[in-house]
């Protein structure tokens, strides 16, 4: 069986999780440059214990609230499918074809249901094995700067740029698994593309790239592009995605 066009179950999840991102990364990055203009903070943001416990805080509340956005999403889609008797899902799915083609979404409940398992695993599992990844990273980075001694700055920074993106390597490309699964699903080139050309600009921001300093305020601010790129699939990215869902 099919659910109405009109309900934009799949496509209304991943605005609310690009929504709750935004939130979050955008209140964290404030957070980031109050206390490091307040204090003066001279070494990268996550060698800061205070910094480090605001953003497991964020990320404890982001969790909870995606949790609850899928959730949601199941219970609304278990609503709409217990309407009927399973075993008459293929007749009422012949029936609404046939009734109203134009009225009924472009996958059927159960490519809806599977494509909400496939993107909750990547947006709360991944996600939180991402968090795991990012506390030994931060483990490692901490170790490095205590010896020092054994390297110049220049090289810590050239360390911590180029080893940067291994921190994010994990939920970038589950999301472009994720948009190429819903691309297949849905036998959309466009999304297959998309998939395929983040993974190379992000391939590409792995290997060439260096992080460029830039100055705010009189401090100096480094950019490291991989991150750049993971904050923007988690945000403009997945807000992309569901407004192309919505108007497909």
């Amino acid at each position: 069986m099919f659910i109405p066009r009109k309900n934009h179950l799949f496509s209304n999840v991943l605005l609310q999780v690009s929504v709750i991102n935004t939130c979050e990364i955008t209140a964290l990055a404030l957070i980031r440059l109050w206390i490091r203009f307040r204090s003066g903070l001279m070494v990268p943001d996550m060698l800061s214990r205070r910094i480090s416990y605001i953003q497991s805080l964020f990320t404890v509340m982001s969790l909870v609230l995606i949790s609850l956005v899928f959730l949601r999403a199941f219970r609304k889609l278990r609503n709409v499918r217990s309407v009927i008797s399973e075993d008459d899902y293929s007749e009422m799915a012949k029936l609404q074809e046939e009734m109203n083609p134009a009225g009924i979404s472009s996958l059927s409940s159960y490519s809806v249901l599977q494509l909400l398992q496939i993107w909750a695993f990547v947006l709360i599992g991944v996600n939180i094995v991402q968090e795991t990844w990012s506390a030994m990273y931060q483990n490692f980075i901490s170790m490095l700067a205590q010896n020092l001694v054994f390297v110049t700055t220049a090289n810590f920074f050239e360390i911590y740029n180029l080893s940067h993106g291994f921190k994010y390597i994990g939920m970038v490309t589950a999301i472009i698994i994720a948009i190429f699964v819903t691309g297949v699903f849905l036998r959309d080139s466009k999304l297959k593309w998309a998939a395929v050309i983040v993974l190379l600009v992000f391939t590409a921001a792995f290997a060439l790239m260096r992080m460029r300093t830039i100055t705010v305020s009189g401090h100096n601010v480094g950019i490291v592009w991989t991150s750049v790129i993971c904050h923007l699939m988690q945000t403009v990215g997945l807000f992309s995605v569901a407004m192309y869902l919505r108007d497909k």
